[in-house]
C-alpha cells in the first residue's frame, strides 16, 4: 500500500494518508494590547444536518461562539480559528457591529482583526458554517467490511473541537453540542456516549469535544455463476453480512441451482483490505452449509473470495459427509458477486 501511494500523483497520494477524523481549534480572540479579561464564554456546535454522507464527503456543521470581556481600552486583537475544515460562511461582530474579515494565513479558517476603543464591556460574536473532514480512514485502503458495502455501510466518522485553556481566567465556558441521531458526543477525556451535550466548565482548563458516529459495516450481496456436482448447473446466491471487527465478516446466505438443490449457509470469513479500488480484498471463509432439498443434510464449506467495491469473485467447495443413509457428496461453485 505504501509503495502504491508513493507511485500516485501528489494529489492522490495525499488522500492515502491515514485520517483520524476532523479537528477544529476554536481559538479565542487574542488581544495584543489593552487589558481585557474574559468573563463569559459560550460555544455551540450543531451538526444535525449531517445525515448520511457519501464516501469521503465532508460533514457540515454550524458554529456559534460568544466571548464577553471587561477591562480598559483601547484594545487590538485577532480572531483566527484553525483546523482541517472549509468555511462556507462566517460573520464576526464586536458589540453588535460587523467586523470585516481578512485573508486567512496558513491553516487559519477565518481571520478577523478586532479593535475596540472602550473596553468597559466587549462582546465578540462569531457565526460560522464549516465543512469538516470526518472520515477515520484513508481513501486508498479500506477494510473488507467497508470496501464491499460502500452503499449500505455506515462509515466511521469523528469530529474533535479543541479549546485551549485561558490561564488565570475566572470565567466559565458554556458548551452546547447537537449531533445527528446516529452520533454520540463526549466531553474532554470521556468517550462519546450522549446524543447531545450541555455543560459548563472553567475556562482556565483546556476543553475537547468529540463527536463520533456508530459505524456499522454491513450490507447485502447477490451472486450468480456455475455450480459443479453430479451435474453442471447455474448457481444463485443471496444474503447479508456484517463485519466486526472490520476484517472479520459473518454472513448468512441462501443458495440454490433453481432446479433441485436449496441450501442455507452461515459462514465466518477473514479478509484483507482493498486498496484504491484496484487490489481486491482477499477473503478466506469457513461455513456450515445445510442442504434443505432434495434431502436435508449438513456439510462443511471452504470459500475463497476476491472482492472489489461493488463486485467480486467467489469460489467454494462443500463437502457433505455420509448422513442418514446418504453417501458422501462433493459440491463446488464459482460465482460473480455484487455487493452494495
Amino acid at each position: 500500500a505504501i509503495l502504491m501511494a508513493l507511485a500516485l500523483p501528489p494529489a492522490r497520494a495525499d488522500a492515502c494518508r491515514p485520517r483520524v477524523g476532523g479537528e477544529l481549534a476554536m481559538a479565542r480572540p487574542a488581544w495584543s494590547s489593552g487589558s481585557l479579561v474574559l468573563v463569559d464564554e459560550q460555544i455551540e456546535l450543531d451538526c444535525r444536518r449531517t445525515g448520511r454522507r457519501r464516501a469521503y464527503e465532508d460533514t457540515r456543521c454550524s458554529v456559534r461562539a460568544r466571548y464577553e470581556y471587561t477591562g480598559e481600552g483601547p484594545a487590538r486583537g485577532v480572531f483566527a480559528p484553525s483546523g482541517a475544515a472549509r468555511v462556507s460562511s462566517a460573520q464576526v461582530s464586536i458589540n453588535g457591529r460587523p467586523v470585516q474579515l481578512g485573508r486567512p494565513v496558513e491553516d487559519e479558517l477565518v481571520r478577523a482583526d478586532l479593535a475596540v476603543d472602550d473596553g468597559a464591556r466587549v462582546e465578540v460574536e462569531v457565526t460560522m458554517t464549516i465543512a469538516i473532514a470526518t472520515d477515520e480512514a484513508d481513501f486508498c485502503t479500506n477494510h473488507a467490511g467497508l470496501a464491499r458495502h460502500w452503499v449500505v455501510a455506515t462509515r466511521p466518522r469523528r469530529i474533535s473541537v479543541v479549546v485551549d485553556g485561558a490561564p488565570g481566567a475566572e470565567a466559565n465556558t458554556r458548551v452546547g453540542v447537537r449531533a445527528p441521531s446516529s452520533w454520540r458526543v463526549g466531553l474532554s477525556d470521556g468517550s462519546p456516549s450522549q446524543r447531545s451535550l450541555d455543560a459548563t466548565t472553567p475556562s482556565r482548563a483546556p476543553l475537547r469535544l468529540t463527536l463520533a458516529n456508530r459505524a456499522v459495516l454491513h450490507g447485502p450481496f447477490v451472486a450468480a455463476g456455475v455450480g459443479f456436482g453430479p451435474q453442471v448447473r447455474a448457481r444463485l446466491r443471496a444474503g447479508w453480512e456484517i463485519a466486526a471487527p472490520a476484517f472479520v465478516l459473518y454472513s448468512a446466505a441462501v443458495e440454490g441451482d433453481a432446479v433441485e438443490e436449496l441450501l442455507v449457509v452461515p459462514a465466518i470469513e477473514v479478509a484483507s483490505p482493498a486498496f484504491w479500488g484496484v487490489i481486491p480484498s482477499a477473503g478466506l471463509a469457513v461455513g456450515a452449509p445445510v442442504m434443505v432439498t432434495p434431502a436435508p443434510r449438513p456439510g462443511v464449506r471452504i470459500q475463497l473470495a476476491l472482492t472489489w467495491p461493488y463486485l467480486g469473485l467467489v469460489g467454494n467447495v462443500d463437502v457433505y459427509p455420509s448422513f442418514d443413509g446418504l453417501s458422501q457428496a462433493l459440491r463446488g461453485s464459482l460465482m460473480l458477486q455484487v455487493t452494495l
